[in-house]
Formats: structure tokens, sequence, C-alpha cells
């Protein structure tokens, strides 16, 4: 009889026994036994595992599981493209995430709450790191607990993603906001340094916004009355 997936497993077991009674040879004692069920179940947990790697380690972001008594379970190859660190140095030094903490954020990192139940909403937070070359990077980072089937706590989870491009992107959109000092007469802004710009001038260093100029009809019949009867965009 074939198993679900056309292949039946047998394991056999044989011995060889001395001369039984008046016979010239020995003989041989066999038992076949039927593992098939055994196979398939060995055969789905590999190709489990398989994609559990697959999918683990080529993420772009930096995966860990991490418990408090054993430090480091397991730690996603992307750990040495973020931080040049490999997966093997955090698992010889289970503070080595919190040593590579910028000074100014480890205040972030050690007010943050690395075990919440997985049923809670969690937010992200954000801290600089520096990595083996000396390189400061920006840092998205979201953690919750892992439970066993039974409930019992298993240590927790944490998702790294680098951002430092996205922050720089950020940086260099310019927003406004706010209340700004405008003069009443000739309209003219005054800057965080106190001096007055050209309306124009000022937007167009604090955003990524680019003038066009035209004339409204009114300003036509004060400066030009002799048009008025016409009309600019």
């Amino acid at each position: 009889k074939k198993s679900s997936r056309g292949t039946q497993y047998l394991s056999v077991n044989a011995s060889l026994l001395d001369k039984v009674a008046d016979e010239e040879r020995g003989v041989i004692v066999s038992s076949w036994r039927d593992v098939t069920v055994q196979k398939e179940a060995l055969e789905l947990l590999q190709e489990s595992e398989e994609k559990f790697r697959i999918v683990a380690n080529f993420a772009m972001d930096w995966e860990y599981w991490y418990q408090e008594e054993k430090g480091f379970i397991y730690v996603s190859p992307s750990c040495k493209l973020i931080t040049g660190y490999s997966d093997k140095e955090f698992y010889s030094d289970p503070l080595l995430l919190e040593k590579i903490i910028h000074p100014d954020d480890l205040n972030i990192w050690n007010g943050h709450v690395h075990a919440r139940p997985a049923k809670v909403t969690i937010s992200p937070i954000e801290f600089k790191i520096i990595t083996k070359d000396g390189i400061q990077r920006y840092i998205e980072h979201v953690c919750r607990e892992i439970v066993g089937k039974s409930g019992e706590h298993l240590g927790v989870r944490g998702s790294n993603r680098d951002i430092t491009q996205k922050k720089a992107s950020d940086k260099n959109v310019k927003t406004l906001q706010g209340l700004l000092p405008i003069c009443s007469s000739c309209k003219k802004i005054r800057d965080d340094a106190g001096y007055w710009k050209q309306i124009e001038e000022y937007i167009s260093t604090h955003s990524e916004v680019d003038f066009t100029h035209s004339i409204c009809p009114e300003c036509i019949k004060k400066l030009y009355p002799k048009y008025s009867d016409s009309s600019m965009e």
C-alpha cells in the first residue's frame, strides 16, 4: 500500500543466526516495519524548516529571538548588513545590541517595553546605532513576546529595520508649520534669524515649491490703468 505521497517506506532489520538443529547453513531472521507515517512527518518538518530558513535568512530586516536566560536564540544574517557584526558575534555577546546603541538614545531603549503580549498593540521606537565601522545608522525597532502552546513565556521576537535613508529623505523635505510673522504692509516674512524676506524667497527656502509669476486683475487696474479692461493670469 502506497502513502498519500505515493511511496511506502519500510524499516528492515536482519540477523544471521548460527546453525539451527541439523541445518548446515545459518538462518537469517528479518523483520519489516512500515515507517511511512514517520518518514513523511520528517519530510514535512524538513520542508517547513527549509521554508523558515529561506524566509528568515534572506529577510532584509534584522530579525532575532532573544531569551533573558540564554541570550540570542536566533539572529538573522541581515544583522551584518545593518550593523557590521555577524550573527555569531551576537550569539557570543548577549549584550551586543545594547552596546552598539548610540549613547544619546540609550534612554529610549531602556524605557521601551520589550515583552508586550502578542494581542497588545505595539508601537515602534527609533534609535541610532554605531556600526562596527563607526557609521551612525537609524533603526526602527518593534518587538513582542513569544509564547508556547501552553502560554509559557519563550522570550522576545524583535525586528530592526534600517531607516537611515528614510531619515535622510525626510530631512530634505522641508515643511512650514506654526506661526509666521508677516509684515501687514509689504508682506515680507521674518525668518528664525530675525531677517525680513520676500515671501517667495522664504517659502522657497523652507519648502520644495517653485514660483511662477503673473499679475491679478486688481493690480493691473492699479498699475496699468489703460489695460484694466484686459485680464491676465
